[in-house]
């Protein structure tokens, strides 16, 4: 079983697709191929202002509260310990692939990765869970109701009170959804 969450879930994708007799359910989070230029940007411009260095953890914390404020301060909280490194002058830079600081691409890698995607998507024979954050700004509804229409074997829940950190704003909700998911009745 896999779960992935924005870039991840489009990398599980890619891998049901092209593995599936490895895959026996799939758990995509606020994630699909038609994201947009503007959910493209919007990305690379939060990796690009969370990419500086900060004095200390609580500087980086209280961005975190500020980005996600439906986030449980708790899963925040340890987010915020567990994401940075300590430079040698004493400051606090996340841990983080510089290769994200260049998501974005050209308009027409973008619609040639959404073609892929959809081929992906396209080819999945798994139970696929599509948890959607209900006010995600980055996974249009249309695209995620698309996306039911194209997999054979899917399911598209909308998770209350949650953004695109999904897991951050509603954990408790997708949990059960992926338990669901997993139960002895999709083995």
């Amino acid at each position: 079983a896999l779960v992935g969450h924005s870039m991840g879930g489009n990398i599980a994708t890619l891998f049901a697709a092209q593995n599936p007799e490895r895959v026996d359910a799939l758990a995509l989070v606020d994630t699909g191929p038609a994201l947009g230029a503007d959910a493209w940007r919007r990305a690379s411009g939060d990796v690009s202002e969370q990419a500086r260095a900060y004095a200390d953890v609580a500087e980086y914390r209280k961005l975190l509260g500020l980005a996600y404020p439906l986030g449980a301060p708790a899963a925040l909280d340890r987010l915020a310990r567990t994401s940075l490194v300590q430079r040698r002058d004493g400051r606090f830079e996340p841990k983080l692939d510089p290769v994200l600081l260049e998501l974005l691409g050209t308009d027409d890698q973008l619609r040639e990765t959404e073609a892929l995607l959809w081929d992906a998507l396209a080819k999945l024979r798994c139970p696929v869970l599509l948890a959607r954050g209900e006010r995600s700004a980055m996974l249009p509804e249309a695209v995620a109701n698309e996306m039911t229409r194209v997999i054979a074997n899917a399911r598209l829940v909308q998770i209350p009170n949650a953004g695109h950190a999904v897991m951050f704003d509603n954990g408790a909700a997708l949990a059960r959804e992926i338990a669901e998911l997993l139960a002895p009745a999709h083995a």
